[in-house]
């Protein structure tokens, strides 16, 4: 599979100044080719590239096999802290962006920088407006092929409460977004996420796939 070069990528690595020790995480990370430009910055430091993806996520694999430190992980979200830079691609889904703005901020050390762009005309002037309210600045550094991209810098402690579009249940930390819905075997509690499609509501082809699906009461799907 051939690493295709993205706008927003391609943006994020123009101001992208790293110190050669530093560790970089990257959400929505894609095929790779963003984690590869960044380990040749960073030679004494660390990248690891996340994505929902699984074909991405094999690309990424399969382009960073040779490359001593740079890996892509199976997580979507990050599992380690105290990085030194996060780069996040901006999301469609909005909610889903706010899901990885608040990751960003937790896996991000004191005084860590987090680094996100987009399209202008696909979400990312509202996700900057997000990150902002999160993180409590935000600078907008440029703009290139109808893409933006903006930094924020991980001071204090999150906002307490969160803004109100951070506390939906499955964005704000600690919580889950549950369907609840009957078939065969009874009542059934599925758990969802932003950025899973049709996260809110049961879709037509689930609820088919549902009500042939045979769960004996106690079991786990």
């Amino acid at each position: 599979m051939k690493s295709e070069i993205h706008p927003a990528q391609s943006l994020l690595l123009e101001y992208l100044h790293p110190q050669k020790d530093e560790r970089i995480l990257a959400l929505e990370g894609g095929d790779g080719w963003l984690a590869l430009e960044t380990a040749q910055l960073v030679p004494y430091g660390e990248v690891c590239s996340l994505a929902r993806d699984v074909r991405e996520v094999r690309a990424a694999q399969n382009l960073l096999v040779d490359i001593p430190n740079a890996i892509a992980g199976w997580e979507v979200l990050p599992y380690s802290l105290d990085w030194d830079i996060v780069l996040m691609i901006i999301p469609k889904e909005r909610r889903y962006a706010r899901k990885l703005l608040l990751a960003a901020w937790q896996a991000l050390k004191p005084g860590g920088k987090l680094l996100l762009s987009g399209p202008s005309k696909g979400g990312a002037k509202a996700v900057i407006k997000d990150a902002a309210r999160l993180f409590g600045n935000v600078n907008i550094l440029g703009y290139r092929s109808h893409q933006r991209v903006a930094a924020c810098i991980r001071r204090g402690a999150l906002p307490n409460p969160l803004p109100e579009e951070f506390q939906q249940p499955g964005i704000a930390p600690g919580t889950r977004h549950y369907i609840e819905l009957e078939n065969a075997a009874g009542n059934l509690q599925l758990e969802t996420h932003p950025g899973i499609f049709s996260w809110e509501s049961l879709d037509t082809g689930t609820a088919f796939l549902l009500t042939n699906l045979q769960i004996d009461p106690g079991e786990f799907a």
